[in-house]
Order: C-alpha cells, then sequence, then structure tokens
C-alpha cells in the first residue's frame, strides 16, 4: 500500500443512481475504465459512494497499477466530474430520469433558451426544474450564461461563440425576422416590414440592435436597407436553428 493517505481524495456523497459509463469529453485510460467499473460494483452494493472505501477497493482489485496512481485516477474522475462530489457516480446515471433527460433534449434543441420557456414546456414548479438543471450543469451536461437580466442556457460543448446568436433569436418576434431573412436572402427593409407587420418603430429598433451585434449583413442605397442577409459566421446556426424547430429538418419549399 501506498503511503499516501486516502483521506486526501475528495468524497463522494451525493444522491444519483449509478450509470454506465460513457462519452465524457476523454478517452478513459484501462486503469480509469476499471475504477469506474468498481466504483459502480461499490454503488449497488452500499449505494453512498464514499471515496477511502473506492480506494482500497481499486487498490485490493487492480494489482498491475501502483497505489499512487490508482489514487490520481479517482482524483481525476472526481475532477472530470466523472465521480462527483455527493452521493453520485457516473454522468450518464444523471440521465436515467426520464424527465432530466427531457429538459436536457429541449436545451439541446433550442439553444439560448429561457428558464420559463423551459418550465412552460416540461410543466414543472421552478423549484424543481431548478434542481434537475443545476444536476445537469454540475455534470457538465449543460451550461448557463447571463446576458444582461436573462439567464439562459445552452448545451455544454456548443460553440460559445454562436452565444450571442441563439440568445437574439430567442427574443420577441426575432425567430420571425430570421425566418424571412433565411428564405429570402436580400430581402430589403420595407419587404420586411411588409410580411411582418409589425409597427416601423419596433422592426428598426430589433434590427438595429441585431446588426449592431453582427448576426445580419445589409446593403444601403440612399441611406435605405436595400437587402438584408444572415451574416456568415451565424448562418449554419441559423438555418440548423430553423429547420429542427420550424421546418422539421427540412429546408423551406
Amino acid at each position: 500500500m501506498s503511503d499516501h493517505d486516502p483521506d486526501d481524495i475528495i468524497r463522494v456523497d451525493d444522491d444519483v443512481d449509478p450509470g454506465d459509463t460513457g462519452d465524457y469529453g476523454f478517452p478513459p485510460t484501462p486503469l480509469q475504465e476499471s475504477v469506474m467499473k468498481i466504483a459502480k460494483e461499490l454503488m449497488s452494493k452500499h449505494y453512498i459512494l464514499d471515496s477511502r472505501k473506492l480506494y482500497y477497493a481499486c487498490a485490493r482489485e487492480i494489482t498491475e497499477a501502483d497505489n499512487i496512481d490508482v489514487m490520481k485516477s479517482i482524483d481525476y474522475l472526481i475532477k472530470r466530474r466523472v465521480l462527483f462530489p455527493g452521493k453520485a457516480t457516473s454522468r450518464d446515471g444523471v440521465l436515467k430520469n426520464d424527465l432530466r433527460k427531457r429538459i436536457l433534449d429541449i436545451v439541446r434543441a433550442e439553444p439560448g433558451i429561457y428558464f420559463s420557456k423551459i418550465r412552460d414546456a416540461v410543466n414543472l414548479d421552478s423549484n424543481t426544474l431548478i434542481w434537475h438543471l443545476k444536476m445537469l450543469e454540475k455534470f457538465d451536461f449543460i451550461r448557463v450564461e447571463k446576458f444582461g437580466n436573462s439567464t439562459v442556457f445552452f448545451d455544454k460543448f456548443l460553440d460559445k461563440a454562436l452565444d450571442v446568436f441563439y440568445y437574439y433569436i430567442h427574443k420577441d418576434d426575432s425567430v420571425d425576422i430570421f425566418k424571412q431573412i433565411a428564405t429570402n436572402p436580400g430581402l430589403s427593409f420595407q419587404d420586411l416590414l411588409h410580411v411582418l407587420n409589425l409597427p416601423r418603430t419596433t422592426l428598426v429598433r430589433k434590427l438595429k440592435s441585431l446588426i449592431e451585434n453582427g448576426l445580419l449583413s445589409v446593403a444601403y442605397t440612399s441611406n435605405r436597407i436595400t437587402s438584408i442577409s444572415i451574416a456568415p459566421a451565424f448562418k449554419e446556426a441559423c438555418l440548423k436553428f430553423l429547420y429542427n424547430l420550424y421546418w422539421q429538418g427540412k429546408p423551406p419549399s
């Protein structure tokens, strides 16, 4: 046995069902896979996973590895949130809750979605939804971002460079603006005003914000907007968002 004190390892005490090991954003080593297997076995017997018991079980069963390497593997898996501080095990165990999986599917389908919209979609009270969202955030399934006074939710690994687009497409009337421009690239301001049936001042204000944030590309003639298109950097994300939510994965006719 190593002289290292296993108490140095973070204890694991949070209440989450054990689940299969899966894709954690890094390729686990054979030693890490062995540690996860032993952790699952302990959870099946005792439910609460204690890092001291995990360390001694691994040191006893994994004879081909040095005990210090075993300790490092356990610590690494905790830091990478494969094993989580609390009564927890693998990330996949979090998604054994069907409601939590549904919440994650909604966030992935509508990146930048607001809390209130998730709550309406799953018909949950706010406190319960907050708990599920915190679990998903703790296990690195989602990330939470602030835009001004707004809190919005994203898939953990979605490109952050697209956050501003996803935030704005969820604002009032913005999705209709993007839909019209995506299906009619080069649309003039007057044509857009006509098809949206918005007050002129409202459309001017919204377009100004989208243009200033680099989401739209425009051309002017005599100080009038004669052509509006989705900015190239956001075109693919815009079309994917619209296909998934409004065109059922099919290009517009």
